[in-house]
């Protein structure tokens, strides 16, 4: 069946699609310049599409691989979307675990992620704004 087939990359294309935009946002918002509230608001939109891009890695894995992840109900968009970002923010409830070695690799990632796109967010800036008061 072929609209199946493209149904299972769906989440795959998704992600890869937000992942690329938001580099293309989170570039912008890094650019040397005067700090705006359009970089600060860039920032933002460049942190949530990332949660999304790895909602839908998270769905893609769980096509191919349905039992990666443990404490699932029935799997969708918003079940994926809150993992991510528990996972991004590094929260980590532990309701939803990642059992398979991808799923905890996956996870991972999308952690260090988290953790560095807001300490070198954060330092640019802080360098930006102390550019712009010079």
């Amino acid at each position: 069946d072929p609209a199946g087939a493209l149904a299972d990359w769906r989440p795959a294309s998704t992600a890869v699609v937000l992942a690329l935009l938001a580099l293309v946002v989170v570039s912008s918002v890094l650019r040397a310049g005067t700090l705006t509230r359009h970089q600060l608001e860039g920032a933002m939109a460049g942190f949530l599409l990332l949660g999304l891009a790895w909602a839908n890695a998270y769905e893609a894995l769980t096509l191919y691989n349905p039992s990666a992840f443990r404490g699932l109900g029935p799997a969708d968009a918003m079940q994926w979307t809150y993992y991510s970002f528990i996972t991004l923010t590094t929260v980590g409830y532990g309701d939803i675990t990642p059992v398979s070695p991808g799923a905890r690799s996956l996870a991972v990632s999308e952690a260090i992620t988290g953790l560095m796109y807001v300490a070198i967010l954060i330092s640019r800036l802080v360098a930006l704004s102390l550019q712009s008061k010079e």
